[in-house]
């Protein structure tokens, strides 16, 4: 039985996140992917760690040992879902995903800044999402298109943001171990400029990639391109025996 491949979006992403990159993926490696909506299957998690324990959970009901991709948010998850159930996924792929802060000082300035987008996202969400698309990291991506979304869907969104945005994950670079490298490839766009500067905290012996002309938004700037990166990994995941 083949690997299923799970692809997980960023924050406030469903299918919009990934364009035609599953098609180009399931052509180029032969398997059609699924999108997870995440953010649903995790209800009920705390943060960040939680979720990555939910999704393994579904992994081992099913007997399955997923290729696991993430975007943005879905890569932090992806690559907490490594840490937490070393074993359980063939393997992960992490696309323009952050590592973590370091500093205390650091963490707690993005905690207060990610309440004030929560407070936003509730009270006005267009406004919201055209700042939002406008943030430093995602300037000279493409936009996806704007969710139609419920109240309660606003309110789950922001509470994610609360319990896990990037002020309260641990530090990941420092989680990571050799042990797991062979089960895992770093994206990021080279236009990126300021997660190509993140990419450099994580170890010098995981695998990283970098796409020429893309930004943040990799799986729809280029999504040709970056599933032929993709591929040989997918494909080589299915022989291995964990």
């Amino acid at each position: 039985m083949r690997n299923p491949i799970w692809l997980l979006p960023g924050f406030l992403g469903d299918e919009n996140h990934w364009g035609t990159c599953p098609d180009f993926i399931a052509h180029y490696s032969g398997i059609q992917p699924e999108i997870l909506n995440w953010q649903k299957e995790v209800t009920g998690a705390e943060n960040l760690s939680m979720a990555a324990r939910y999704l393994a959970q579904r992994a081992m009901s099913e007997g399955v040992n997923p290729v696991l991709i993430g975007y943005s948010m879905g890569g932090r998850l992806a690559l907490q879902a490594l840490i937490e159930a070393p074993g359980t996924f063939s393997f992960v792929i992490a696309i323009s995903a952050h590592p973590g802060f370091k500093e205390t000082s650091e963490k707690e300035k993005r905690k207060k800044e990610d309440l004030i987008w929560a407070k936003l996202l509730l009270e006005d969400f267009d406004l919201f999402w055209e700042k939002w698309n406008d943030r430093g990291a995602l300037k000279g991506s493409l936009v996806p298109s704007i969710p139609i979304v419920t109240m309660e869907t606003r309110k789950q969104w922001s509470q994610m943001l609360e319990t896990m945005g990037t002020g309260t994950q641990d530090f990941i670079p420092e989680l990571l171990n050799e042990k797991i490298n062979q089960h895992l490839l770093l994206i990021f766009g080279e236009n990126d400029e300021r997660y190509v500067e993140f990419s450099k905290l994580f170890p010098s012996w995981i695998e990283k990639k970098y796409i020429p002309q893309s930004a943040h938004r990799i799986p729809i700037d280029s999504p040709e391109e970056l599933a032929q990166i993709m591929a040989p990994h997918i494909l080589q995941s299915q022989a291995k025996k964990l």
